[in-house]
């Protein structure tokens, strides 16, 4: 009978150990999870910062080459790609292993693609980060699974705009949309910030980590240089709320420079990608911008 309930406790626990919730250690920690948080910690260097006008996000790889987009071809591009804009008003960037990071994007990909089919409109970016937060979490309560090595970060306006019903086709919405006319205003205010701007709305920031918390932050920066950025960052910017999109991304890149510079690296354009997105525009469809290389390198220039 000893026999017995021996095998049966011993079953029992191959039971759990193969389809239970992961394995704590005897200090209480999860190991699989402390080794995911390393992990998110390399590739690529994010700051993240929203203004009194808007957010953006800048994105830093100096292992990406010149030459790179020669060497892969336009359509094979996006592998060496860490940002990305998911939809017309939601942006998607991450630090850590790559295949982690695709396969979040392309989970994104498909729960907007959902979104918009049934709703004919675009899901808030508040919704998106908590899919994306449950998602992560999923992997961190089995034992079969590893937890992702990612950090990301959403970015984009904090509400979300509605798209005309009208519209024959379901890949229109995918799609950026026309530029449109900015609307004037009759206010007498010579500051075009008050006169543009849309109060209703106010781009957000939301990270997430490998655990599947979800943040909504002001300032964030995600990377190998995070300890030594936020120990830089200007004390009168602690509170990027009150400051212009313009000048956080001047702030942004002058760390960024500094921080290259002392691995004996020389930021240059191509290691940037950079991800606005405004209150200040007319159009909320607008509002979430990629800059084009041409545009990083001109930017570049000014700060330098």
């Amino acid at each position: 009978m000893n026999i017995i309930w021996r095998f049966l406790l011993l079953s029992s626990s191959v039971f759990v150990f193969v389809n239970g919730a992961s394995l704590f250690d005897s200090s209480g920690k999860l190991p699989q999870v402390d080794l995911a948080l390393k992990a998110s910690s390399k590739g690529s260097t994010i700051i993240a910062a929203a203004g009194i006008d808007g957010a953006v996000a800048v994105i830093c790889s100096p292992s990406r080459s010149e030459s790179a987009d020669s060497l892969v071809g336009k359509e094979n591009l996006n592998i060496l790609q860490s940002s990305f804009k998911i939809c017309d008003t939601i942006g998607f960037c991450y630090g850590g292993i790559i295949s982690d990071g695709t396969y979040l994007r392309n989970y994104l990909f498909d729960i907007i693609a959902n979104h918009i089919h049934i709703y004919r409109s675009n899901p808030s970016l508040s919704r998106i980060a908590a899919s994306l937060a449950n998602r992560i979490h999923e992997n961190t309560l089995s034992a079969r699974q590893r937890p992702f090595g990612t950090r990301c970060i959403l970015i984009g306006p904090s509400i979300a705009p509605t798209t005309s019903s009208s519209s024959s086709s379901n890949s229109k919405h995918l799609q950026p949309p026309l530029n449109e006319e900015p609307t004037t205003s009759s206010s007498s205010s010579s500051d075009p910030f008050e006169t543009n701007r849309d109060r209703s709305r106010s781009s957000a920031i939301f990270e997430v980590d490998p655990v599947g918390n979800c943040h909504n932050c002001h300032l964030s920066c995600i990377g190998p240089y995070t300890s030594e950025i936020m120990t830089s960052w200007p004390i009168e910017q602690r509170k990027p709320r009150s400051l212009k999109i313009s000048t956080l991304l001047e702030t942004s890149i002058r760390l960024l420079k500094k921080q290259l510079e002392s691995d004996g690296i020389a930021l240059q354009p191509y290691h940037l990608d950079v991800i606005l997105s405004s209150d200040v525009s007319p159009n909320v469809d607008d509002a979430l911008v990629v800059l084009s290389q041409e545009k990083i390198r001109m930017l570049l220039e000014g700060v330098i």
